[in-house]
């Protein structure tokens, strides 16, 4: 797995011309880098907020913030900063909504106000449900300069149903969706789907290690993470969510490693095996 998958991330690197995170200069700060905004999680599912608030810490030597009520993930991080809604955020260069957000009026009022902001946003979970009941959510999206979306399959076929695409291979499926909302899709999967409409690649992890519950909001997390970083040239949404997903399927075959052999891992030493993956892709 290791030397095929290393192999295909120095192809991809040169292709989507996106370095690692690494050391800050000598001139960086905690803001430099890039802040993300986690809107993720809550009372009721205060998991997926710590998962993708640490992912997001992992990635990132700069600030991350984390939105509403819950104090899990800033008790599982102290680094975080947190903030109770979206207005009294401070700045941030990108956000990621939905992971266990739930779907209810506030959520529903808290993705409006994030996709009316200027920033990248990076959709998941909750979010894709709310997206695909809500023409205006679609509009909302199509009308953004840089929106990520990260659906399985379930959750594909909810916008493809609710944008009347047609079933078809998976490749297509992301092209199609990507298109019909102008924005970047990345199709999870043993074998992830990444596409603008104008740029598609096809990464296989190298093992399915990351197939487990939780395993996405780390995902999420670390892909909010990169959007944040300083990047204004076309197609960062791709760059980002490739990126991405070389560490994170890095960070799951790392953290199913054990002195005797591999076993299952969880979503939580996925997050922690995050800088250990950097370092080796790097």
């Amino acid at each position: 797995m290791t030397n095929s998958s290393l192999q295909q991330w120095n192809a991809l690197a040169d292709t989507v011309e996106m370095g690692l995170p690494g050391e800050p200069s000598a001139k960086d700060d905690k803001y430099s880098g890039g802040v993300v905004a986690i809107c993720a999680g809550g009372r009721d599912f205060p998991g997926a907020g710590i998962l993708c608030s640490t992912a997001a810490v992992r990635t990132t030597s700069s600030m991350v913030r984390y939105i509403g009520d819950s104090t899990a993930p800033v008790l599982a991080n102290p680094e975080i900063v947190a903030h109770p809604d979206v207005s009294t955020a401070g700045r941030a260069q990108a956000w990621v909504v939905g992971p266990g957000r739930g779907t209810d009026d506030d959520a529903l009022h808290e993705l409006e106000e994030v996709l009316d902001r200027p920033e990248p946003v990076l959709l998941d979970a909750d979010a894709l449900t709310l997206l695909s009941k809500h023409p205006h959510l679609q509009e909302l999206v199509h009308t953004r300069d840089l929106t990520v979306l990260t659906p399985h399959a379930g959750e594909a076929d909810r916008l493809q149903e609710a944008l009347d695409i047609p079933d078809q291979d998976r490749v297509s499926i992301a092209q199609e969706l990507a298109r019909s909302l102008g924005c970047s899709v990345l199709l999870k999967g043993r074998t992830t789907i990444i596409s603008d409409a104008t740029t598609t690649h096809a990464i296989d992890a190298g093992s399915s290690w990351g197939a487990t519950a939780g395993s996405g909001d780390v995902l999420s997390g670390i892909i909010g993470a990169l959007l944040a970083r300083p990047d204004e040239e076309p197609g960062q949404g791709v760059r980002a969510a490739t990126t991405g997903v070389m560490i994170h399927s890095h960070a799951a075959y790392l953290a199913a490693q054990t002195q005797f052999g591999p076993a299952p891992t969880s979503a939580a030493k996925i997050a922690e095996m995050i800088p250990s993956a950097i370092a080796k892709l790097g």
